[in-house]
């Protein structure tokens, strides 16, 4: 089999399985998401399907306009990175670890290194980073994903700028 198509949860790229498939670049995910899909019932509408395959996908360049702040980005409190809630905030002038969304991965990477996937996970899978252990409520006794103001993350793609 030379390669292969697969349709599934968006979320689906913070398994330990799948992530470190992307992380090396033999996994990719698809021009877009899939949002509807028609069915003998209607149409179902979906916003966190996409597509993963092995085949080579051209993807929409990452355009970078918004320059660094501190008070603009906010560094997590259990890990020397930057947060950054949209991809098309992220600073075109900061050169280190940034935690981004998943949607990331919906654009071309060549000017990013992936660092890893960091989420609350603790057995140490291929791929993910870990913080610092750290309380956040009865829930989330030594929570290791990104913490920031005292509260966890959703989950983040660690990247760095490359240095071209």
């Amino acid at each position: 089999m030379d390669g292969f198509i697969v349709v599934g949860n968006t979320n689906s790229v913070t398994y330990k399985e799948v992530f470190p498939l992307i992380k090396s670049g033999r996994l990719r995910l698809g021009y877009n998401m899939i949002k509807i899909f028609n069915t003998e019932e209607g149409t179902k509408d979906f916003g966190n399907i996409t597509w993963f395959s092995t085949y080579p996908v051209v993807k929409k360049p990452l355009v970078l306009s918004k320059s660094y702040t501190p008070e603009e980005y906010p560094t997590y409190d259990n890990y020397p990175a930057i947060n950054v809630d949209r991809v098309k905030d992220i600073p075109f002038d900061y050169y280190g670890t940034m935690g981004v969304p998943i949607t990331i991965l919906n654009y071309d990477l060549e000017n990013v290194e992936v660092v890893g996937l960091a989420a609350d996970k603790r057995d140490g899978y291929e791929g993910f980073v870990k913080g610092i252990p750290t309380y956040v409520d009865n829930k989330h006794k030594k929570f290791v994903g990104m913490v920031l103001n005292g509260k966890p993350t959703y989950t983040r793609i660690l990247i760095k700028k490359n240095l071209k």
